[in-house]
Parts: structure tokens; sequence; C-alpha cells
């Protein structure tokens, strides 16, 4: 999951002999994952057939399909919300966060503003909901950073399709950037967080440049 998606400005990769080749790989991948989820409801089955939708909503979103991508990102959501119901936990509730904020990605695209908000708020809800006992983790608080950009970008950010509330906006990317300063402190050698880092500050840069007076 990306805190900023490529597709946001309606970008999309050429298609390309790789990615076709990909497509298909995975179609096939797919179509053996659902026969084994099918067989045996393990939690490793269900996790191989989530992978297999997301990658595949990946490249359906990169190369300029958010419908597709829409419909496989679904897929994978009810498949967090059947694990949630037969293994729940901590990381399994993460994870459907996770999926909330996957499938407002190709609602960007297609322009459903509601819909992606709703998507993201959901995502932060259900963080929030565990990040007391994680308040150390990263990929928990990531989970968190990446949410409330979006919320913030999507409520008033000139840059995307937004309500026009720059106010809001400007609260969710200071809670944003409040997160994403703990990160470095909490994994100093990693390279993504200082990547989260830096992107969350440049974007709540880009912000207060572009945002009116």
């Amino acid at each position: 999951m990306r805190w900023c998606s490529r597709r946001s400005d309606h970008q999309t990769a050429p298609a390309t002999s790789g990615m076709a080749t990909a497509h298909e790989t995975l179609q096939q991948a797919l179509a053996t994952a659902e026969k084994l989820e099918g067989q045996t409801p393990e939690l490793e089955d269900i996790r191989l057939l989530q992978n297999c939708n997301t990658r595949l909503g990946d490249i359906y979103l990169d190369t300029g399909d958010p419908v597709k991508a829409l419909e496989s990102y679904r897929r994978e959501m009810r498949l967090s919300e059947r694990r949630l119901s037969l293994f729940p936990g901590d990381g399994t509730r993460l994870t459907l966060a996770m999926s909330h904020s996957r499938v407002a990605e190709p609602l960007i695209t297609l322009g459903d503003l509601p819909g992606a908000l709703a998507g993201y708020r959901k995502s932060v809800e259900l963080a929030d909901a565990v990040i007391p006992k994680h308040a150390t983790d990263p990929i928990y608080l990531r989970v968190r950073m990446i949410g409330l950009i979006w919320l913030g970008n999507l409520s008033g950010n000139p840059r995307f399709i937004n309500l026009g509330d720059t106010k809001v906006a400007l609260q969710y990317h200071r809670q944003s950037l409040a997160v994403a300063e703990r990160l470095p402190v909490l994994e100093p050698k990693s390279a993504l967080v200082r990547q989260d880092f830096k992107g969350a500050a440049a974007e709540y840069d880009k912000y207060l440049a572009k945002r009116p007076n």
C-alpha cells in the first residue's frame, strides 16, 4: 500500500508485454488459489487469494483500468472480512484497514469522492481501534498515516479532487505529519520509514504552498 497513489493525477503506465505476462500469470495463480481456498479455508489459502487479487488490481490500475482494479480490490476486501471472521486478531483487522484504503484508490481515479473518503475514513477507524496496543509498531502507524494523508488531500488539497474544505484538510495533514515524525524514531534504519516521513512532510509543504490564503 503506497502513501501516495501514482494514479491520483490520472497517470497510467503503458501496457507492456511484461505486464501482459504478469497479468496472465496472476490469473492462473488466482484460479489455483480459489480452488485451494474453496477446498480448505485455511489462513494461508485466504492470504494467497488476497495477494493474487491485490496484485491483479495493481496491474489493472497501473495500466489504466480502474473499473477492473476496483473489482479486484473489492474481492480482496471481502476476503479480508471473511478472514477477520474466521481468524480474528489485531493483524487481521489491520489487513482489513489496508483493504479499505486500497479500494479507495481507483475510486479517486473514477471521480467518486464520497466513496474514496468513506474508504479512507474506515481505514483510519479500523487502524485506530488496534493502534493503542501497537503504539510503537511502524506497520500499524503507517496505515493510519496513509489514511490521514489522503483524507487531507481529498478534503481540500487543490492538487486532487476535493471537498474544498481547506480547514479540515490542514487538520488531517497535521495529524499525518505527527504520525510520520514518530516513524524514524521507532525504526531509524528503515529506508521505507525515511521515505514515509519525507513523503508526508512533502505533501504537507505542497498543501501549504497551494492552499488559498
